[in-house]
C-alpha cells in the first residue's frame, strides 16, 4: 500500500487473495485465449483496457464481464499521464469511464495510468474523482519476453500474498501487431500451480472490498 489510500501497488495478504491483471487490450485474438484459460481454471482477472478500443470491440468487453471478471480503465490511448495538466488527465479519464458504462461496466472503476506512471497532477486527479489508482508490485514483464520461461520465472519470483500481478493481452494502440503466445502459454502453466499453492484470484475491486 502507497502513502494514500488511493494509491495501490499491492494489497494485504490476508487468505492468500492476489489479483491478476492484464492491461492495453481488449485483443480480437489474445483477449478471447486468455478468457478460456482462466475460465478452464476457475480464476477471476481485472482487464484495464484502452477507451480508444472499446467501441470495435464492444462484444469482448462484454463477454468479460458475462464471465464474472472486471473490467477498468486504463486511459483513452495509453499516453503517458506524467507532466499532463489535471484538466487534460481528468477528461481523459471521464471519456474513457463514459465508453465503459455504455458497455455496462457497474460499480466503481478504478483507473491504472498508462506505464504505472503518474505524477503530483495524477494523484490530485485521483483524490478529486474519489478514484483508486492501481499500479503493481509484480511486473511479468511479459510484453518483451522471448520466452514463456522468462515470463514464469518474473512471476514466481515476486508473487506473493497480497500482490497485483501485471500482464499484456494486447499491444499499446489499436493497431498494434502483437503477439501475445509466451503470455498465453505462461497462463497454462502458472495458474494451475499457483492454486496448488493456495493462492485465491480476486478482482481488484474484491480486494478493495477485503482491504
Amino acid at each position: 500500500m502507497f502513502g494514500c489510500k488511493n494509491v495501490h501497488f499491492s494489497f494485504s495478504g490476508q487468505n492468500k487473495n492476489i489479483a491478476l491483471t492484464f492491461d492495453d487490450g481488449p485483443h480480437p485474438v489474445h483477449t478471447q485465449k486468455i478468457l478460456e484459460i482462466i475460465k478452464q481454471h476457475q480464476v477471476k482477472a481485472t482487464f484495464f483496457v484502452s477507451g480508444c478500443k472499446i467501441e470495435k470491440y464492444k462484444k469482448i468487453i462484454k463477454n468479460i464481464l458475462e464471465n464474472g471478471h472486471q473490467v477498468a480503465n486504463h486511459s483513452m490511448d495509453h499516453r503517458n499521464f506524467i507532466f499532463r495538466s489535471q484538466r487534460s488527465m481528468r477528461e481523459d479519464i471521464k471519456k474513457t469511464e463514459k465508453l465503459l458504462r455504455k458497455c455496462g461496466v457497474e460499480g466503481d472503476i478504478p483507473f491504472r495510468p498508462p506505464y504505472g506512471r503518474f505524477d503530483l497532477n495524477t494523484f490530485r486527479v485521483m483524490k478529486t474523482l474519489n478514484k483508486q489508482m492501481i499500479i503493481w508490485n509484480a511486473s511479468t514483464k511479459d510484453f518483451k519476453a522471448t520466452s514463456k520461461q522468462q515470463i514464469l520465472k518474473r512471476l514466481y519470483r515476486k508473487v506473493k500474498p497480497g500482490c497485483i500481478i501485471v500482464m499484456h493481452d494486447a499491444g499499446k494502440f489499436i493497431d498494434s501487431t502483437v503477439d501475445r503466445n509466451f503470455t498465453i502459454e505462461a497462463l497454462k502453466e502458472a495458474l494451475p500451480n499457483l492454486k496448488n499453492e493456495g493462492y485465491n484470484f480476486l478482482t481488484i475491486n474484491e480486494m478493495l472490498i477485503e482491504n
